[in-house]
């Protein structure tokens, strides 16, 4: 399928009210992602999904840019900007944003509702400035700035995040299970239903049809949820493996001081992590069992974690314990390999 536009997915549903969450004993899936996106990505905000559903703001040049420095407009400037500037935040709003607290009366002088929707328009008689200040300017400038960060930030961190989650359920880190919409019984997916094109998709319904489990577009009739038994040591194994900074800093959350699980939980999540990426190479490449080799399949993990897990996917290929090499070091081939 086309991997679609995260603006076209429908983050509000489960993303802007928690309680909306279907109960269950294991975690929803909208929940699962809440908990693994503050160890993942810094700086992180649970409203970054509703933000990549804010209309697209326009360009505008900062304040020092449309006035001098005695504040006097440049008219070049505002009749190229002007217009766009209206647009976004009529004077009508600026005023009601700035002024309406603190002198309602007034406010209500000027403006009446606009029967065709929209901002409110100046009252019967009196003309409505045309002339933007230099503080509307700078507040539309700074707004659709920051809209329009806010929204390319959260577009960053959200496929990210889909795309580490999908990874993890793909490689059986964590335990996915399915309810039917409307009750019933839960059943386990399997992690091959995590073969997918577009992960975010997924992570925006928390839902799956369990006939098509890999086509995130067809209607659904599961709800997802992911068992809570080894979820935040192998979010947080995963998080340290795949951290995203939206700063030019390079700061991480574990930089920032967020804060994982107890060591031994997360130990345990590394190693089994380390078994299944060892798995997945030994499958492929069954001549490549030396420690060198497999060292580098596992990454940057400590040598007890290493060997941990290593001793058990020795049980499951039992040829890497053939050849004659002391113990303790890399063993050879066997004759003929």
């Amino acid at each position: 399928m086309v991997i679609q536009d995260l603006s076209s997915l429908d983050w509000a549903r489960w993303y802007s009210d928690r309680t909306m969450w279907p109960i269950d004993r294991d975690l929803f899936l909208a929940d699962a992602v809440l908990r693994i996106a503050p160890m993942m990505v810094f700086p992180w905000d649970d409203d970054f999904f509703t933000s990549v559903l804010a209309p697209v703001t326009p360009l505008i040049p900062d304040a020092t840019t449309a006035f001098t420095p005695d504040s006097e407009p440049l008219p070049e400037v505002h009749e190229t900007w002007g217009p766009a500037l209206l647009r976004y935040m009529p004077i009508a709003e600026y005023e009601a944003t700035r002024a309406v607290t603190a002198d309602p009366a007034f406010w209500a002088s000027r403006y009446e509702p606009n029967p065709a929707g929209g901002p409110p328009r100046a009252r019967v008689g009196m003309t409505d400035a045309t002339t933007i200040s230099y503080d509307h300017w700078e507040a539309a400038a700074l707004t659709a700035a920051d809209v329009a960060d806010r929204r390319d930030s959260a577009r960053v961190a959200i496929r990210h995040i889909a795309h580490q989650i999908a990874k993890m359920a793909l490689d059986e880190a964590i335990t996915v299970l399915a309810r039917p919409i409307g009750g019933g019984e839960v059943v386990a997916v399997d992690s091959d239903a995590w073969r997918i094109d577009d992960p975010a998709a997924r992570i925006a319904s928390c839902m799956i049809n369990m006939r098509e489990p890999c086509a995130t577009s067809a209607p659904p009739t599961h709800l997802l949820f992911v068992s809570r038994v080894g979820f935040e040591p192998a979010a947080w194994a995963k998080a340290q493996l795949a951290p995203l900074s939206l700063l030019k800093e390079g700061i991480t959350p574990k930089d920032a001081g967020v804060l994982g699980p107890r060591p031994s939980t997360i130990w345990k999540a590394k190693e089994d992590q380390a078994v299944v990426a060892m798995r997945a190479h030994l499958n492929a490449h069954p001549h490549a069992y030396t420690r060198p080799e497999l060292r580098r399949v596992v990454g940057a993990v400590s040598d007890t974690v290493f060997e941990k897990a290593r001793n058990r996917i020795r049980e499951e290929f039992e040829f890497i314990k053939l050849g004659g090499a002391p113990r303790g070091s890399d063993r050879r081939p066997p004759a003929g390999r």
